[in-house]
């Protein structure tokens, strides 16, 4: 059997971001990735091996901006899935 390249994306936020992720699907699925769903470890730890970040556009009011960060803590510290690390 074999094991096929897969992608996972979570959008945040408005419409554009929808739609760029639309976009970054179609293409990684046109280069033969499968969408997955997974959250398991071996899966978030491969994800970014492969270079898996995070984008965002920093808003130009002080409060808008005040309002990112507080998102920004709940996105880091609790949807964020981040690899494991082994120590020696």
């Amino acid at each position: 059997m074999t094991t096929r390249n897969r992608y996972f994306i979570e959008t945040f936020g408005c419409q554009m971001n929808v739609n760029d992720s639309e976009k970054v699907a179609g293409l990684l699925e046109a280069e033969g990735y499968e969408k997955t769903e997974s959250r398991e470890s071996a899966d978030v730890n491969r994800a970014y091996d492969l270079g898996a970040n995070s984008y965002l556009v920093k808003p130009v009011g002080f409060d808008a901006l005040t309002d990112l960060v507080r998102i920004l803590q709940g996105y880091w510290v609790g949807w964020n899935e981040k690899p494991e690390i082994e120590t020696a």
